[in-house]
């Protein structure tokens, strides 16, 4: 279980990261009572599951003779694998994948002790139960399949990647852009609330940049109204594939747009 090559690696990674989507999408299509695509990508892979399933065999082969220290090591390094990806993820994309908020004894909302404990008992699972078939399987494969699969599942799974991270990085952008507009609306919608408050002698120009005023943020508003449109849409496939998915920056918008 110590001398895979790298290339075994990567198809452990791709096996878990399948069975990741296939636990998570079940349970949640079951959930909703209808297929629901779970997860950041848009193929049947979810890679919080494929780099978990690594981080806890590379944590807990040295000790799998012991089921309390495959526990203990199992816990430690997916919570900090979680909390890790949690936080780099919304940094980079301004948006939430998983939320421990309204769970007791959480971090930051990134990780909880339920979720933790849950871990800890897959360390075991995995090492004692799971991983042996599926280490029988990769280890018997004759070296030039285990070089071709591998190669298929990168170019695959880069594309899948590129992609998600593109359309993520995309409404991240329109979701920033709309926010500019929206604090643009409001500085004029203030500025027409002054001269309507305090307009008096020159009502011709007073009504003049009133109408100015108004013809430009009608013209803004319905800008605003098709960014938001195309914003909701894109956001919404998104949501589809991750319903856990939360943006504050995204709800900020909506809400100033109300």
């Amino acid at each position: 279980m110590n001398s895979y090559t790298f290339l075994q690696w990567l198809l452990f990674f791709a096996v878990y990261c399948f069975f990741g989507w296939i636990f998570e999408s079940t349970y949640v299509s079951l959930k909703k009572l209808k297929f629901t695509n779970r997860g950041f990508l848009y193929g049947p892979f979810l890679p919080i599951y494929g780099s978990g399933a690594i981080m806890l065999l590379f944590a807990t082969l040295p000790v799998r003779d012991s089921y309390i220290l495959t526990f203990l090591f199992g816990m430690v390094a997916a919570t900090l694998l979680e909390y890790v990806t949690g936080v780099i993820m919304e940094a980079v994309f301004k948006v939430r994948y998983w939320d421990y908020s309204n769970q007791p004894l959480n971090f930051q909302g990134q990780i909880c002790l339920g979720s933790s404990l849950a871990w800890g008992v897959m360390g075991v699972l995995l090492v004692n139960v799971i991983h042996k078939p599926v280490e029988h399987l990769i280890l018997s494969l004759p070296g030039n399949l285990t070089q071709l699969l591998a190669f298929l599942f990168v170019i695959v799974f880069a594309a899948d990647f590129t992609l998600s991270v593109r359309e993520a990085l995309d409404i991240r952008s329109l979701v920033a852009k709309a926010l500019r507009e929206n604090e643009d609306l409001q500085k004029i919608q203030k500025r027409i609330d002054v001269i309507v408050a305090f307009a008096n002698e020159d009502r011709q120009a007073f009504l003049e940049e009133l109408n100015e005023l108004k013809l430009k943020y009608s013209v803004k508003k319905e800008v605003m109204s098709s960014k938001l449109e195309s914003i909701n849409r894109r956001y919404k496939s998104l949501k589809r594939r991750h319903p856990s998915l939360l943006s504050k920056r995204y709800n900020q918008l909506n809400n100033k747009d109300k």
